[in-house]
């Protein structure tokens, strides 16, 4: 006997994330730009790493007080089906 069955493949979602307001003393916000989800497997976490450090915060728009300089800035998303990005 031969068991035929039909799986379904997901792509990977694109992970970006774009800055606004980089004046020196103000507040930098983050926006992500995630393009290719899917609505079987949605995206749960948002894990943003500066400089280094990792926030606690876990939506698609992170707010931070910068000082001049350069920073190091990381996005990982998780999605629910398990996928980190």
């Amino acid at each position: 006997n031969v068991s035929t069955k039909t799986v379904r493949v997901i792509g990977a979602p694109s992970v970006d994330f774009s800055a606004e307001s980089l004046c020196d003393e103000q507040g930098v916000r983050l926006r992500a730009n995630i393009a290719g989800t899917s609505t079987e497997d949605p995206i749960i976490e948002y894990d943003w790493t500066i400089a280094g450090v990792e926030r606690p915060d876990n939506t698609p728009t992170f707010d931070f007080l910068a000082a001049n300089g350069s920073y190091s800035v990381q996005l990982r998303i998780r999605t629910a089906l398990g996928g980190i990005y």
